[in-house]
């Protein structure tokens, strides 16, 4: 209904003369009621009397008299509510209905959203918006009778923001203690993780230090590869309002692929020199890395993200600030399908590894895989990937050795066959040698050098300005 008979409430601007209880034009009473609330005010129009709102010379068609009452009807404020939507477009001026947005949290407002379609659809013949989402009730953990204002003081905003979206919209969420340690943990391995990247491109000058891609690893050309595949499912899950689809593909890709790249890496960052092209092929990747995933992060940590953003190198002479930035798009360029299946069969065989490992360590024939040799039995097409990549096999592993055998020997009976991947043979023997000092491999080199009696062989060449290893 578009009215109700009470005595209190919106009244509708619809006048009746006292004496034959005749309706004056509805039409034209609307208009004169329009017209005075521009002239004096919505307050004036609620205290005047009909005979001060209808202009002069205006009477009852019947009986001739000029003497109007109210009527006594109020507007439904369900029916207000369903109208809120064009008070807004024609107080902001907005000449139609794209790009609108209808929100709620809970019955009432779904019951609003459907009655807003019936005077739409009279009036404009159209939907008076685009699209509908609605988030549930967020509740209190009454049973552990939580105190929201101590976890204020102990919780930063960004991590209560990043509860927001991991919670699904569909059914009401509880706040609980233990749901905002799992996200502040997450939170930290946010903040660690762009720390450790931010730490390593400290001395990096992205005008006069940057790689092509041609020209960079393919490690480093991968985790561009795969910023471009998250942003891209980013951009998905926001376009359709599934907050806790973004939260997932990050938490995924912190803890997965980010961490990957990192261990993969950081031998590099570590020991390699300025001016090593290895080394700035790994800081170009991490720039780039540390720069779209501010922005991506800006939209539900914002502080952690401005900070993150000042401590970028040369970035601040473009964009002073991270929300003054442009989103990130996808880059073509970077985007290479067979470069990511390659690099998923490494992983694969990574996990296979790490089976052998799991088992020595059971039998505690192995403390940890840095002290690892791993030798590896290929067929001729795993034995192609494995000797290009050979070089990234002892960080993309995190062992320190690792030998790749022709797939034309024999394997002998004792090797461990992998049951996942055809054609995979793993043997895993405890490296000889010592620690080095400075990568922290473990290798007979070690100690070779009186001048350097801690260092491996390949330290020690970097140090004397060898080229072989950079």
């Amino acid at each position: 209904p578009i009215s109700r008979k009470r005595i209190w409430g919106m009244p509708v601007p619809v006048f009746h003369c006292k004496k034959c209880k005749l309706q004056y034009d509805p039409v034209k009473s609307i208009d004169e009621s329009r017209s005075l609330i521009r002239r004096k005010g919505f307050d004036w129009w609620l205290k005047a009397k009909p005979n001060d709102i209808l202009p002069d010379g205006v009477t009852c068609e019947t009986c001739g008299t000029r003497d109007f009452r109210w009527g006594n009807d109020v507007l439904d404020t369900k029916f207000m509510s369903a109208m809120i939507y064009r008070n807004s477009y024609v107080k902001e001026q907005v000449p139609d209905h794209s790009k609108s947005l209808y929100t709620g949290t809970d019955i009432p407002d779904e019951k609003n959203f459907q009655l807003s379609l019936i005077p739409a659809f009279a009036i404009e013949e159209s939907v008076p918006f685009d699209a509908v989402f609605f988030h549930r009730y967020i509740k209190n953990d009454k049973a552990n009778d939580l105190d929201i204002k101590a976890y204020c003081k102990e919780f930063s905003v960004d991590v209560f923001r990043l509860w927001v979206i991991s919670i699904g919209q569909k059914h009401d969420s509880v706040l609980s203690r233990d749901r905002l340690d799992v996200v502040n943990k997450f939170y930290r391995c946010i903040r660690n993780t762009c720390r450790f990247l931010l730490s390593n491109i400290s001395d990096y000058n992205p005008q006069e230090d940057s790689l092509d891609s041609i020209d960079m690893r393919e490690s480093d050309r991968w985790i561009l590869n795969r910023i471009m595949i998250l942003i891209k499912n980013i951009d998905l899950a926001l376009n359709n309002y599934n907050f806790h689809r973004f939260y997932n593909l990050l938490h995924n890709f912190f803890h997965g692929d980010a961490s990957d790249y990192i261990n993969i890496t950081k031998r590099r960052l570590y020991t390699l020199p300025r001016w090593s092209m290895n080394r700035r092929s790994a800081q170009t990747a991490i720039y780039e890395f540390v720069v779209k995933i501010t922005k991506i992060l800006s939209v539900v940590i914002p502080y952690t993200a401005e900070d993150i953003w000042r401590h970028i190198p040369g970035i601040a002479s473009t964009y002073p600030s991270v929300f003054m930035s442009e989103w990130p798009e996808i880059q073509g360029s970077f985007v290479d399908h067979d470069l990511l299946s390659n690099w998923d069969t490494l992983f694969r065989i990574r996990q296979e590894v790490h089976k052998v490992f799991v088992d020595l360590k059971d039998k505690v024939l192995l403390e940890n895989s840095l002290k690892a040799c791993v030798t590896i039995y290929p067929s001729s097409d795993l034995f192609e990937l494995l000797d290009t990549h050979i070089d990234d096999l002892e960080n993309i592993f995190g062992v320190s050795q690792v030998r790749l055998m022709q797939p034309d020997l024999p394997v002998p009976d004792s090797i461990w066959i992998s049951e996942n991947i055809e054609g995979l043979g793993i043997e895993v023997k405890q490296t000889p040698g010592d620690k080095c000092e400075r990568c922290w491999i473990y290798s007979d080199t070690v100690g070779s050098s009186k001048q350097h009696p801690s260092l491996c062989f390949s330290c020690i060449a970097i140090l004397e300005g060898g080229t072989h290893y950079i």
